[in-house]
């Protein structure tokens, strides 16, 4: 009867053992899972700056407000890893709020500091659009002051990366722009339009040669509108032109370089069309596909390079390659895509992995505690 109830007892908490452990996808194979690449890249981070333990708590190297802290911010929480969020979001709470007071916004030129920030406060469980107090006292709304009431000329005064990242913004919840706004949704959409060359790329601005990662980075803007005949055309159109663009690593360039960040733009742009880049014939050379150019990148520790050749890890690099492996397993496990926030649980993100990290050695200890018991009762017996 005694052995009975300890071989229950031993299924059960083996059985949620085996759930648990399932959830961390370790593999046994000589292969590296997609989830196992995503954990390792994001603890390998803080590596690049010698940062320790929770990433978000040295300020220094990652002050809220800043493009490498807000970044680094989104990814860790995409990954799931735990970190100091909550101390984060009410840093980058101060940080908008005195913006605010002190000059009235965020900035007057670049749109995409409100878009930064807004991604950010979705990707840690937060409203973007009820998010600190102006002088008067009032909540800010970082959509609306970064899109359609932008305090700017234009959303694509500073380049069309403005115009890209505030349709991103727009799509990543069901926001709605009122009729008589500063800026509409189809101006927004025109001016980011004409930014294309007549060969299919799209550049910074009017008479500029057109960049690869620009122009993968305006695809998944685009994305949520193709069955519109003149977004379609342009989308067709650009990757047709990034094809063209491939190295025999099946990675994309910046300048006359091989570049990881602009190859991890083109793996967000094939996720964004729901195209999986492992997959895909068109970017393919010879039995390369373009997540093998990404992966050309990638050094043992989990960090990413600039270039091919670098010895060291890149932070920008590792940030975007990261993000580019989350929108890969978001389209594979949720069809979802990465920048869409609309069913999004900040809490589950980030606790199923707190539950690995606690639950799982908890769940060990109490096999070695039952095990001891039954044979030290077993000894008595004799």
């Amino acid at each position: 009867m005694k052995n009975s109830k300890f071989r229950t007892s031993l299924i059960i908490i083996l059985s949620l053992l085996t759930m648990i452990v399932g959830q961390a996808s370790f593999s046994l194979s000589g292969e590296t899972s997609l989830k196992e690449q995503i954990d390792q890249t994001a603890r390998s981070l803080g590596k690049i700056t010698e940062s320790r333990n929770r990433i978000l708590k040295d300020q220094e190297n990652y002050p809220a407000g800043s493009s490498q802290g807000d970044w680094t911010a989104i990814v860790l929480a995409l990954s799931g890893k735990d970190d100091d969020y909550a101390s984060y979001l009410k840093r980058l709470e101060d940080y908008v709020s005195n913006s605010y007071q002190e000059q009235g916004y965020l900035d007057s030129f670049r749109a995409t500091e409100y878009h930064r920030i807004a991604l950010t406060v979705l990707a840690l469980g937060g409203n973007p659009q009820e998010f600190g107090l102006d002088k008067e006292g009032n909540l800010i709304d970082l959509i609306a002051d970064g899109t359609y009431s932008f305090h700017g000329e234009s959303l694509g005064q500073q380049g069309s990366n403005g115009l890209i990242y505030g349709l991103l913004a727009l799509n990543s919840k069901d926001y709605n722009i009122p009729s008589e706004s500063k800026f509409t949704f189809e101006e927004m959409l025109d001016e980011l339009l004409s930014s294309y060359s007549p060969e299919g790329g799209l550049s910074l601005g009017r008479g500029v040669s057109p960049a690869q990662d620009l122009t993968a980075m305006s695809i998944q803007a685009l994305a949520p509108y193709r069955d519109r005949a003149q977004v379609d055309g342009a989308i067709s159109e650009s990757l047709k032109w990034l094809s063209l663009q491939l190295s025999e690593r099946a990675s994309l360039g910046f300048g006359d370089r091989d570049s990881c960040e602009s190859t991890a733009q083109l793996v967000l742009a094939l996720c964004a069309l729901g195209i999986d880049p492992e997959e895909s014939e068109e970017f393919r050379v010879g039995d390369l596909s373009v997540l093998d150019g990404l992966n050309s990148f990638r050094n043992q520790d989990g960090t990413y390079s600039h270039n091919i050749g670098d010895d060291e890890g890149d932070l920008m690099a590792s940030q975007q390659a990261l993000l580019a492996l989350e929108a890969l397993n978001s389209l594979r496990e949720e069809d979802r895509w990465i920048f869409d926030f609309r069913d999004y649980s900040f809490e589950t993100k980030t606790g199923s992995q707190a539950l690995v990290l606690i639950m799982g050695p908890v769940l060990v200890g109490l096999v070695l505690v039952l095990t001891f018991a039954n044979i030290k009762r077993k000894s008595r017996g004799r």
